[in-house]
């Protein structure tokens, strides 16, 4: 609800400050051909994302099709978009396909730790690449700056953490050890940072692929821009993409509701494209990542765990 406001308040705001009349043409001619242009750069998306699953699984001794982890990609996204639980849900939801298709949860935990750990190398080199962009700009704004560089920090305070505890053989608090199953946490843990060591040029290989991701994220903006009569660049569409995502993760809304917008609209802004274009562009790009995705996402998760013939085993009970 809060999110829906502040998407309201966005809109509202434009609307008071642009001109209604040419807002409401501009959604109205869009052109189909770049529209359908920018659904399939975004469709293209999910198949990266399958990719770097299917690479590491087959890292790891298993065969399954690209094609058998497309459908999941989707849902993934469903259940980190849709309950905002800082990616808990969409680590369960993996658990539980992977283990449908006779993957152990133990490896299960290895290729979702591989995938979020490139998936954050991607985002950190993305945002310095934005944050640098902006700094350029005169009249962009110190929050936008500010935002991403705290971002990056924090991004790298942990990795620089977690490698220390790595190598280092650091022993942690006793509050941790208090977590239920620890032992068989940490030995998941372990075997997971012996995969990561031992697959480097796997790990340059998955990150290079989600950077390919934020590339087509921008593609997208960009093709939705041309769609309506834009004159974004496709830089200041990539830029724009980048800490429109910074925004929403560091949001508590579901689905960065709001401030993703308000991040992209800034952004676009502020390298020369008007605030009625900028607007118009990023609802029609949340329409076509997020809220159309959200669709067969439902309905895949659905299929997966709501089946009563599927017959899942928790998580809960592999760790026991």
């Amino acid at each position: 609800m809060v999110g829906l406001a502040a998407v309201a308040a966005i809109v509202l705001v434009v609307l008071n400050v642009g001109d209604i009349g040419g807002f409401a043409i501009q959604a109205a001619r869009a052109e189909p051909r770049w529209l359908a242009a920018a659904a399939a750069s975004q469709l293209f998306t999910y198949a990266c994302v399958a990719a770097v699953w299917s690479r590491i699984l087959q890292s790891m001794g298993y065969s399954i099709s690209l094609l058998r982890l497309y459908p999941l990609a989707i849902a993934k996204m469903f259940s980190d978009q849709a309950i905002p639980s800082g990616g808990v849900a969409g680590a369960a939801f993996l658990f539980h396909a992977l283990g449908r298709r006779n993957v152990p949860y133990s490896d299960a935990f290895t290729v979702f730790s591989f995938t979020a750990i490139t998936f954050l190398a991607a985002f950190l080199v993305a945002a310095m690449i934005s944050l640098a962009a902006i700094a350029t700009i005169e009249n962009a704004s110190p929050v936008l700056s500010t935002s991403i560089a705290a971002f990056a920090a924090v991004v790298l305070f942990l990795v620089l953490f977690v490698s220390a505890i790595l190598l280092a053989g650091m022993k942690p608090p006793p509050v941790v050890k208090r977590i239920p199953r620890y032992e068989k946490i940490r030995d998941w843990i372990t075997r997971t940072a012996k995969f990561v060591a031992a697959e480097r040029y796997l790990f340059l290989e998955a990150t290079l692929i989600h950077f390919i991701v934020r590339i087509f994220d921008g593609l997208t903006l960009y093709l939705v821009s041309l769609a309506i009569g834009g004159d974004a660049s496709y830089a200041a569409c990539f830029f724009a993409v980048v800490i429109a995502s910074v925004a929403a993760t560091m949001a508590p809304t579901p689905m960065g509701l709001g401030t993703f917008e308000a991040g992209m609209i800034a952004t676009v802004n502020i390298f020369g494209v008007s605030i009625e274009d900028a607007l118009t562009a990023t609802l029609i790009f949340r329409g076509l990542s997020l809220w159309l995705p959200l669709i067969p996402g439902f309905y895949i998760i659905q299929r997966e765990i709501l089946s009563q013939s599927a017959q899942p085993r928790s998580a809960a009970s592999a760790i026991e």
